[in-house]
């Protein structure tokens, strides 16, 4: 005969194993967990730059280079100083010539006149487009030799542009210039101090 309590331990025996036997058969029929995601790299978009306005290209030229002021004092019979804080106006062609590597300067004489001179070699369109502006403002003169294409303008003949066949573009402008002589010596000084003349 059995015991009661003997049952009892059958059955909660028999009860575990069917539990155990159960969980296991569950466990085996769960679905199975998907594998974590692989990390993808992806490209990130640059950003793009915003449109800036180029800055101008340095001058490997100095206005000392172009015309030291002893030059300058001989031709025009006056004593001038350089200017060291002058600035093209905006658009001039002394600010296009400085703007593309060239060089912009001004010499103030002892009575105050000025003389402004750009030089360099700013590159074909800028040329060109300074020679037909020249050409239409001015009158062709042929002071500086075959060499030279050079016009005069403005008020008294005081403006001279001066342009090489290697692509150098020279313009100075003066109240103290009353002919086209008075600036032979300076505008030959100058083409010698530029790179390719």
């Amino acid at each position: 005969m059995t015991s009661k309590h003997s049952r009892s331990r059958s059955f909660a025996g028999e009860a575990f194993i069917a539990i155990t036997a159960l969980t296991l058969v569950l466990t085996g029929c769960a679905a199975a967990s998907a594998p974590a995601p692989t990390p993808v790299k992806t490209k990130t978009a640059e950003p793009t730059p915003a449109h800036t306005t180029p800055a101008p290209i340095p001058s490997a030229i100095t206005c000392d280079d172009v015309l030291p002021t002893a030059v300058l004092d001989s031709a025009l019979g006056g004593t001038f100083t350089l200017t060291t804080s002058y600035v093209p106006t905006a658009g001039s062609p002394a600010a296009q010539i400085a703007g593309a590597g060239g060089v912009a300067c001004e010499w103030t004489e002892e009575s105050g006149a000025t003389v402004l001179a750009a030089a360099g070699e700013p590159g074909a369109s800028i040329t060109a487009s300074g020679k037909s502006e020249a050409a239409r403002a001015g009158t062709p003169i042929d002071t500086f030799g075959a060499s030279l294409t050079a016009y005069q303008s403005g008020q008294g003949g005081t403006t001279f542009d001066i342009f090489s066949e290697a692509g150098a573009w020279v313009e100075t402008t003066s109240s103290l210039y009353t002919s086209p002589s008075d600036v032979t010596s300076i505008v030959e000084q100058i083409m010698q101090a530029l790179p390719s003349d």
